[in-house]
């Protein structure tokens, strides 16, 4: 069994995230793809987060109509932050024999060495890099050069990946090149606490929760 960990706050989700979790479906060929909500960010200077079960409920109600997305909530069960070591290993733990790829956009994977245990990482699930706003696939052999320098170029890659590396720490880390919307949830915040229309960004559902929680919402988007 193959499963794929997309873990975000998705303050709101939007079509950036959706297109890219259907191309992962279509690539990776995962058996599941599981949508992890953040639920207490390590970065207090983030933006401000809708409360954990609203995020919740408009991830499930977008979700809805692909019997491959899962939405795990395993985060909202741990006391203080909410690290990416933690979930990784928890899923290591509940799902030994699985192939588990943690998706991890290029921008993030460029800052990886501020993440907490960060080389720990592929020990837990191969890291899938996925670029964005042209980032290219020479900056992605100069981060893993940085991060591990033992690192093992690999020669035999699987179809969905351009670059691959193996020993970084315990496990792999893979270049997959995808389509991707430049779309970012402060955009579409900011465009909806401005009045302005974010239809074709976000989903309907995403919009009408949005507007029937407007007074929630503006509390913590302000």
């Amino acid at each position: 069994m193959k499963i794929a960990l997309f873990g975000g706050s998705f303050n709101p989700v939007h079509y950036g995230h959706l297109r890219l979790a259907v191309e992962v479906l279509e690539a990776l060929k995962p058996d599941r793809l599981d949508f992890i909500p953040c639920a207490n960010p390590p970065h207090k200077s983030g933006p401000a987060l809708l409360p954990f079960s609203l995020r919740v409920k408009i991830l499930r109600e977008v979700c809805g109509n692909y019997p491959e997305f899962y939405v795990n909530t395993l985060e909202a069960d741990r006391a203080g932050a909410s690290y990416t070591k933690d979930t990784l290993a928890e899923y290591k733990k509940n799902y030994p024999t699985e192939e588990l790829y943690f998706i991890l956009g290029s921008e993030d994977f460029a800052q990886l060495d501020a993440w907490r245990y960060w080389r720990m990482l592929p020990s837990f699930a191969t890291l899938l890099v996925v670029p964005r706003q042209g980032v290219e696939e020479a900056e992605f052999i100069e981060h893993v050069a940085s991060f591990w320098p033992e690192a093992a170029r690999m020669g035999d890659l699987p179809d969905f990946a351009r670059s691959g590396y193996a020993e970084c720490g315990q496990g792999k880390v893979l270049y997959m090149p995808l389509p991707r919307l430049d779309i970012n949830a402060s955009l579409v915040r900011r465009r909806w606490m401005d009045g302005r229309k974010i239809d074709f960004w976000t989903p309907s559902a995403v919009i009408r929760e949005l507007e029937e929680q407007r007074d929630l919402v503006e509390t913590h988007w302000k």
